[in-house]
């Protein structure tokens, strides 16, 4: 990059894999690039919002961040949120050609029936934080919540996220069953081939058999409007059909290997509640839009676990402006947030796909934009020397011993179901 002779200067907020992407195409340019993240491990949603049984996925996409990480002019600063340990305002003091906020959709999308939020952590929950407890529930040093999983739960959706959901229910609780007979099985084990429908073929038992109904996938539309294979916006006609029947041939196959139950085209509109504990849902059919129809009568459905899955979005950051549940942008093509120069958003924080591939593919287009941008417009002022020095007082407030794969090494993971090391 030409402009004022020094590299430039890049900060990257969130190190998992649109992140780790950008990091990588600055420093392979030579700039010096400062990612900041704030969990323990830069994994993101590779380690916590994937089941555990993407263990080939998921060592695939760590051994790419690691990579990218651990490049000579890339300095990783851990456990650091900005708007709680640092500002943003803080980090434009120190000049930087570019900020880019990598930090993905964590927050759920809330549920939007009244008093919902009350029964939070004990028979309702939401989808990340689900995930992340079946990913970690079985960690000697897991001290986090916990989920009381129940048959007969209830899961609020309709995409891939919400299809792991069921798959994770549905597994934990035939565990559980094959376990009283003195059956062991891994969650890998029961999720890999032909699924839970094979274990107990194997052995010659039915659902039934173990004492369970199942659990059920709601969808507020048709079935064949599910976006399990997503629809591009220039799609044909004859396209959009075809990605249709690949959405319902995914939902049966599913449906086979996991044997639960899908109930379409109806909107949870309130809640069923006996001595102030959740029981259930009550449900309105829909339109083919999702929009409850007009005179229909509600439906009870009661359960005593109910997940919600419609989606994640991405938290407030102090400075930057939403527009509804996203950030709001100036610039579409080069995703500049409104009200900055040098800020841009690249990955889920923008796509809102939580889609690995898809926010690898975002943070590259981007960062290609910024670096149209920045081309013989390096401003000169970044205060490197001044950036280096304050994120290294916070490496070692952290623990971050300053060179990456000795960090790595430090936080590597069991995963107790696979006896496998992540990292």
């Amino acid at each position: 990059m030409s402009g004022s002779g020094q590299p430039p200067l890049i900060i990257i907020i969130g190190g998992a894999i649109a992140g780790a992407e950008s990091a990588r195409f600055f420093a392979d340019l030579g700039a010096t690039v400062i990612v900041i993240e704030q969990n323990q491990r830069p994994y993101g949603k590779v380690e916590d919002g994937l089941p555990r049984w993407h263990l080939k996925l998921q060592q695939k996409h760590i051994r790419e961040i690691d990579d990218h990480l651990s490049l000579p002019t890339v300095h990783l600063v851990p456990r650091t949120q900005v708007g709680a340990d640092i500002r943003l305002d803080q980090i434009q003091t120190w000049q930087p050609d570019a900020v880019i906020f990598a930090s993905g959709a964590w927050r759920d999308r809330p549920l939007s029936i009244p008093g919902v939020e009350r029964h939070l952590g004990k028979r309702f929950c939401y989808q990340n934080r689900f995930v992340y407890w079946f990913n970690h529930y079985l960690d000697q040093a897991y001290d986090g919540d916990q989920v009381d999983i129940q048959d007969h739960a209830l899961v609020v959706g309709g995409g891939l996220a919400s299809i792991d959901v069921v798959k994770i229910l549905q597994i934990e609780l035939a565990r559980k069953a094959f376990k009283e007979r003195g059956i062991s099985y891994t969650s890998p084990a029961l999720e890999h081939g032909n699924g839970l429908r094979a274990a107990l073929d194997q052995h010659r038992l039915t659902l039934t058999d173990l004492g369970l109904t199942g659990a059920t996938l709601i969808y507020r539309k048709p079935a064949e409007e599910l976006p399990l294979a997503p629809i591009p916006p220039t799609a044909t006609e004859a396209e959009r059909l075809k990605r249709k029947q690949v959405s319902l041939k995914l939902l049966s196959l599913a449906q086979q290997k996991f044997l639960f139950r899908f109930l379409p085209a109806h909107l949870p509109v309130g809640l069923l509640e006996e001595n102030d504990q959740l029981v259930g849902l009550k449900l309105m059919p829909t339109s083919a839009h999702g929009e409850p129809l007009p005179g229909a009568a509600s439906v009870d459905v009661r359960s005593r676990l109910i997940i919600s899955s419609i989606g994640s979005i991405p938290h407030p950051i102090e400075g930057l402006t939403l527009n509804g549940e996203r950030y709001r942008l100036s610039d579409g093509e080069t995703c500049q947030a409104a009200g900055f120069e040098n800020v841009y958003l690249v990955g889920n924080a923008v796509t809102g796909k939580g889609n690995i591939i898809t926010s690898q593919r975002h943070a590259r287009m981007v960062c290609e934009k910024i670096l149209a941008r920045l081309q013989n417009r390096i401003r000169g002022g970044a205060k490197i020397e001044l950036a280096l020095a304050k994120i290294r007082e916070r490496q070692r407030e952290v623990g971050y011993p300053g060179d990456y794969r000795t960090y790595r090494d430090m936080v590597r993971w069991q995963n107790p179901d696979a006896g496998t090391m992540h990292g």
